[in-house]
């Protein structure tokens, strides 16, 4: 997978164990990170690039098998590439972080799944989906058609003016920030109060390039930080996000043990 995951992972294999293991990225992609900015994406290449991390781009896998031809207990990639055709990749190991999409949502009649469309399109179903499977939500988070019923995260899509989507990531930020207008319009609809529509603030993009690397993308005139400077902004981010100060200082100590440690060995 040539997503954020594909890519924090591959570069923390390669950062972590160095020359002792060949890493190969496959994605069917024209190139990894395609929804992120291009200096990020950039960062991302030279992460992996140092590492020696062999990225195949245009590469879809379509079978994974035993191979029978070796004698390692090894696995067979049968590969699809946009120019050159059928592949095969052997690897010993297979990490697979190739995307997602909604699972079917019970319709409510015991045995049975909604249809796309669930109770706008008439199928008997109690939550209203789009033809992906989403839940769909008016611009206070309320699922349309709905007086009681809220969803938020990579489960549901807004509704905006005109009927139009609004096109929001499938990141924790956004769930993180959703999560404050449900509680907020959870209880506004219990007292009888009106509903805040929900407005999403971008604060930038993290990835984690591997113990001591990351790049972070700033919504401040473009700016990217990366290396070990990224690094520390984007673990002060997911300590300063902890529930309670006791788990954010457990965090942080832990993080800081291992830089002092891993700039001690160098």
């Amino acid at each position: 997978g040539g997503g954020v995951n594909g890519v924090e992972l591959a570069a923390s294999l390669a950062g972590r164990f160095g020359g002792a293991i060949a890493v190969d990225l496959v994605t069917p992609g024209e190139d990894i990170l395609e929804s992120y900015p291009k200096g990020q994406r950039q960062n991302a290449w030279n992460s992996l690039s140092k590492g020696k991390v062999n990225v195949r781009l245009g590469t879809k896998v379509t079978r994974v098998s035993e191979d029978k031809e070796g004698t390692r207990g090894q696995y067979r990639l049968s590969t699809e590439h946009v120019e050159y055709g059928e592949g095969a990749i052997v690897a010993d190991k297979i990490l697979w972080t190739a995307g997602q999409t909604p699972v079917p949502v019970p319709t409510g009649e015991e045995g049975e799944e909604g249809s796309a469309g669930g109770s706008e399109s008439g199928g008997g179903g109690f939550l209203a989906r789009n033809e992906s499977g989403n839940i769909v939500t008016d611009s206070t988070l309320r699922m349309v058609n709905s007086s009681s019923v809220f969803a938020l995260g990579d489960i549901a899509v807004v509704e905006g003016a005109g009927g139009q989507e609004m096109k929001l990531g499938l990141t924790a930020q956004v769930a993180f920030q959703q999560s404050d207008y449900v509680a907020w319009n959870v209880w506004s609809a219990i007292n009888s109060q009106p509903l805040l529509p929900f407005q999403y603030q971008h604060l930038g993009d993290m990835m984690s390039l591997g113990q001591n690397e990351a790049t972070v993308g700033l919504p401040i005139g473009g700016l990217n930080i990366t290396g070990l400077p990224a690094s520390l902004l984007r673990k002060s981010a997911y300590i300063y996000r902890m529930p309670t100060v006791e788990y954010g200082a457990r965090l942080g100590l832990n993080w800081a043990s291992r830089i002092i440690r891993d700039q001690l060995r160098l």
